[in-house]
């Protein structure tokens, strides 16, 4: 048995195919992109950071001036959540080194 790690991108990138061959449906397009604070709530801030870190979603402003809005797009989110959760399945736990 042959291991092959597969890094959380090309997960997402897999997921995003899936979304863009309708294998995976958004139900309301006309309301994907939600406000930094209202990602923070549904989704949670860790983990809006972290994928943001690594990433996997992008930030957009809704104007020019540093102070506007940041909004994310939930199918982004989306796309980001479940390719980290596959991962976590795909991949075995890491091993605790004993001191």
């Amino acid at each position: 048995m042959s291991l092959h790690l597969v890094s959380i991108k090309a997960i997402r990138d897999i997921i995003k195919d899936a979304f863009a061959a309708g294998m995976l449906e958004i139900r309301y397009p006309n309301r994907d992109l939600i406000s930094q604070r209202e990602a923070y709530i549904r989704f949670g801030e860790t983990s809006i950071k972290r994928w943001k870190n690594a990433g996997l979603i992008t930030p957009q402003r809704t104007g020019p001036k540093a102070n506007n809005t940041l909004t994310y797009s939930v199918a982004e989110i989306a796309e980001a959540k479940t390719a980290e959760s596959m991962q976590r399945a795909l991949l075995p736990p890491p091993v605790k080194k004993k001191a």
